[in-house]
């Protein structure tokens, strides 16, 4: 089976301020095409289509979106596809168990001091109760890759990006 993993950029115009804040905190530059504030999978859903999975701060983890849902909200920066073998019905569940995990401001904000050097790691974050959207990313490497990492509340989402390209 094939997951794909995606880096996105926001296209909401109201959700812009933040995923420039993101990509800023994350040393990019917000007005180059390769920069991006967001991480996703896609997969084959059972209608043979593919279907999205991701974590926002509104909604926590919500899997089965259709494409062009998605697409109506991110622009797709980057994919990379990943074998985690023939194990759809396994994906599924894990998935099922993630469903609506969702993350506070307090997350994001023991990230960013992280990011800042502020903490060593994150103080306010919950490994993997609650889940931002490169966790999302880490928790299905870490199930179907048999990939081992420390904390995940250390991971950023070029941290995150950077492990992905090593598989």
């Amino acid at each position: 089976m094939i997951v794909r993993i995606h880096r996105c950029a926001t296209k909401t115009w109201y959700y812009k301020p933040s995923a420039w804040l993101i990509m800023l905190f994350q040393g990019m530059n917000p007005c180059k095409s390769s920069s991006y504030n967001h991480m996703a999978l896609s997969y084959i859903g059972s209608t043979g289509s593919w279907k999205y999975a991701d974590s926002n701060m509104a909604n926590g983890v919500q899997d089965d979106q259709p494409e062009n849902e998605f697409t109506d909200k991110y622009k797709i920066i980057h994919t990379t596809n990943i074998e985690i073998g023939n194990e759809p019905v396994l994906f599924k569940a894990w998935l099922e168990n993630h469903r609506g995990k969702k993350y506070d401001k307090w997350h994001i904000i023991g990230l960013i001091g992280k990011l800042l050097h502020i903490f060593k790691r994150n103080p306010l974050g919950a490994d993997f109760r609650k889940m931002v959207c490169n966790e999302l990313v880490l928790s299905m490497i870490i199930r179907f890759c048999g990939v081992t990492i420390g904390d995940p509340d250390n991971y950023d989402l070029l941290m995150t990006a950077d492990l992905v390209e090593s598989l």
